[in-house]
């Protein structure tokens, strides 16, 4: 896992993923120094802030969405999207860390049942096999958890195996604060990001995912 990260790491030049510097060993560990972001977890920041309206989310969603595509073009699988792994430093940029659960796909798939319950897409809970394109439901959980201050499926559980039962059968519903006219294209932008079909959260392309009406008004330039 350690190596699998180094080599993961190697790859990145992105502004918003964290960079390998340097690695050192000594007789008992291995050590891998990284760029230094001063801020604090988006877990922490979201709980502070409560919900998150359209324009923040946006914000951070459409950050999260630079990180995939450049990730994605490398057809490299993030498969442990979650608050926890994301910092916000103190100009409020996001920076996505940790690609210790991060994979190089040799056949644009893989088998392993690995992340975190809450966040894991079903195509990876079944076990038949899966891509880049769980790293897209991720980030309609974490959008979700954004603007609804939950997650989607399962939030009062913490057996494993009931997460898991809910992500395959549960139907999607919405907390009623969140059913405004001024919500409806973000939540068909998450419904478009937790589509159970996984193709289909791409929207297409990156290109096309991006083109969503939620995102009519945002500049996409870094």
């Amino acid at each position: 896992h350690v190596i699998n990260e180094k080599l993961v790491l190697d790859e990145m030049s992105h502004p918003y993923i964290i960079r390998l510097v340097k690695t050192f060993k000594d007789e008992k560990s291995v050590h891998l120094l990284t760029t230094f972001i001063n801020g604090i977890e988006m877990f922490d920041m979201i709980r502070q802030v409560d919900l998150l309206e359209n324009y923040e989310s946006k914000f951070y969603i459409g950050s999260i969405i630079h990180c995939l595509e450049y990730l994605h073009s490398r057809n490299i699988v993030y498969r442990d999207l979650k608050p926890e792994n994301m910092m916000v430093d103190e100009k409020g940029y996001l920076h996505m860390i940790d690609l210790g659960t991060a994979k190089k796909l040799d056949r644009n798939r893989t088998f392993t049942i690995i992340g975190t319950p809450h966040y894991m897409a079903p195509e990876v809970i079944i076990s038949k096999g899966y891509g880049t394109m769980v790293d897209l439901w991720s980030l309609g959980v974490c959008m979700f958890e954004f603007m609804c201050g939950f997650v989607p499926f399962a939030e009062d559980e913490d057996d494993p195996f009931n997460v898991y039962k809910a992500i395959i059968n549960a139907k999607l519903q919405f907390p009623p604060y969140f059913l405004t006219p001024e919500n409806a294209d973000a939540k068909s932008f998450i419904m478009l990001l937790l589509n159970k079909v996984p193709e289909a959260r791409l929207n297409g392309s990156f290109t096309g995912l991006k083109a969503h009406n939620w995102f009519d008004d945002f500049d996409w330039v870094i």
